[in-house]
């Protein structure tokens, strides 16, 4: 009895087949953003004297706004800062210039913000970005021009 049981219910299950998941949704295009109206943001250290530099002094303020599309929105969607550039040799924080055993450091909120990395940001409450001269320690630097090249990227994710 048990056994014909088990065989009828085995049979009714295998004939109740029925679809009962659906899934839906909807594409959301994340809001296009821009950073200082996609204007080149300059950093101008002027003079700066060659032992005098530290990684402290000769600090200046990243100057940046970001604008987004205000139309598209989501609040599940984080807001994100990237920054991209050559790294010096000598610290993997630093941005390479074009002389020899000099970098560039940026500071989020007195933080390294290393080359090739991403930091969630709220478009309210930017952080303060900080650009500062560094030199190796074997540097032998001497008196010319210097320029540093990078990329700072927003991103919706």
């Amino acid at each position: 009895m048990k056994t014909i049981v088990c065989t009828i219910l085995l049979a009714a299950c295998s004939l109740c087949h029925a679809d009962n998941l659906t899934f839906i949704g909807h594409l959301v295009t994340p809001p296009v953003c821009t950073i200082s109206n996609n204007a080149r943001i300059d950093v101008n250290f002027r003079d700066v004297i060659i032992t005098r530099i530290d990684g402290n002094n000769y600090r200046q303020p990243l100057e940046y706004k970001i604008t987004c599309d205000s139309s598209v929105r989501d609040n599940s969607m984080a807001m994100t800062l990237t920054l991209t550039g050559d790294v010096v040799d000598f610290d993997d924080a630093a941005i390479k210039t074009n002389t020899d055993g000099l970098g560039i450091k940026i500071w989020e909120n007195n933080q390294p913000f290393k080359p090739g990395s991403t930091i969630t940001v709220d478009e309210a409450n930017l952080p303060v970005l900080e650009a500062v001269p560094v030199k190796s320690v074997s540097a032998n630097l001497s008196e010319q021009n210097f320029e540093a090249w990078a990329t700072l990227r927003v991103d919706y994710q």
